[in-house]
């Protein structure tokens, strides 16, 4: 009789992870900068960006713009056109609920694949707390792409987790603003006002465009009725202060709301 072993066997799992390193923003450099369209009724359409996984594009703006050479940044870009006026202005704004919170601006012109800076903005207001930056510029050539590198401050003092994130950017050409065409007489009626989740607008004129944004410039309706009268179903906005922004052919209007 053949004798029986017994053989008691231990298995081993092991668990690893994998690390997938997270691709920089396509706008990581100025050749790919993303085009901001020009507007001609200030910021009412912002254009969201993200510095979170942004590199260093290797562009070093002058220790004037609070750029210190002691540190690594990172960045990403934007361009645009310089309008006929010859002035265009460029302005960087909050994210609700990022934590970017500081950024600098440099705007630069480029000639044969060389950049030169011709301006810069750390703070719009220090004494008021905006710590974003805003770029004014005048006497430029018409038809001029201004080519601009947005960076976080902070990112000279903290790591990427506690000072990357969203931001909001636009680009303006500050004449045609105040030159905007603006209505001899009220453009609409609307009610209520607190709103609950409809209101109703009325002009005597048709409503070319209607945009509703939150505190923060963000856009979070947009219709093209075409049409002087319109129910708006506002049930999706959360409670809180919006602009309403309403465009006819015979000017603009721009109205404060309250969602209840």
């Amino acid at each position: 009789m053949n004798p029986i072993r017994f053989f008691t066997t231990s298995i081993l799992f092991f668990s690893f992870s994998i690390l997938i390193a997270q691709d920089p923003p396509a706008n990581n450099t100025y050749q790919t900068a993303t085009e901001l369209i020009v507007q001609t009724d200030f910021c009412s359409t912002q254009t969201q960006g993200d510095l979170t996984y942004a590199t260093d594009s290797g562009v070093i703006a002058s220790e004037d713009c609070g750029y210190d050479l002691v540190f690594t940044y990172v960045d990403v870009w934007y361009k645009a056109i310089v309008p006929g006026s010859g002035k265009l202005t460029f302005e960087t704004s909050a994210v609700s609920g990022s934590v970017l919170v500081d950024t600098i601006i440099v705007a630069y012109t480029l000639s044969e694949d060389t950049l030169t800076e011709i301006s810069c903005n750390d703070d719009i207001s220090p004494a008021g707390n905006n710590y974003f930056s805003k770029v004014e510029l005048s006497g430029q050539a018409e038809n001029t792409v201004i080519y601009i590198m947005v960076l976080d401050y902070n990112n000279a003092n903290y790591s990427s987790e506690t000072s990357l994130g969203p931001f909001n950017i636009c680009a303006f050409d500050p004449e045609a603003s105040l030159d905007f065409p603006q209505a001899q007489k009220p453009l609409l009626s609307y009610y209520s006002n607190p709103v609950g989740n409809r209101l109703e607008i009325e002009s005597p004129y048709q409503i070319q465009t209607l945009r509703v944004f939150d505190l923060m410039g963000k856009e979070v309706l947009h219709k093209t009725p075409n049409q002087q009268k319109l129910t708006l179903n506002t049930f999706t906005l959360a409670p809180g202060a919006y602009l309403l922004h309403v465009e006819t052919a015979e000017g603009v209007q721009m109205v404060k709301l309250v969602k209840e």
